[in-house]
């Protein structure tokens, strides 16, 4: 049972056994749920709140591993690349040992 139906249950047996609000203590009870009844609306938004708030965070993990890939594979790239420009300046440093 959700908190809003456990105070909605309170506030029905409130009325059922026809509290007076007249009193201090029927005042004192019926402000009381009240404020748990704010409570229980407050904790329901903070928790649709909390649910978009991670579906935002799994799109941003998303968009951040697709950056990562695409970083990934550019210094994978470079890596190549200069391995080739290694492998060039290796030859012509024997090629010109082996002129001289």
């Amino acid at each position: 049972m959700e908190l809003s139906e456990r105070v909605a249950y309170l506030r029905g047996l409130a009325e059922g056994m026809k509290l007076n609000t007249e009193t201090n203590e029927g005042k004192l009870l019926s402000v009381i749920m009240d404020v748990l009844e704010d409570v229980a609306l407050e904790i329901a938004d903070i928790k649709e709140n909390a649910l978009d708030i991670g579906e935002e965070l799994d799109a941003l993990s998303d968009d951040l591993a697709e950056v990562e890939d695409y970083l990934c594979e550019l210094d994978d790239e470079d890596d190549e690349d200069d391995e080739d420009e290694d492998d060039e300046a290796e030859e012509e440093e024997e090629d010109k040992d082996k002129d001289e």
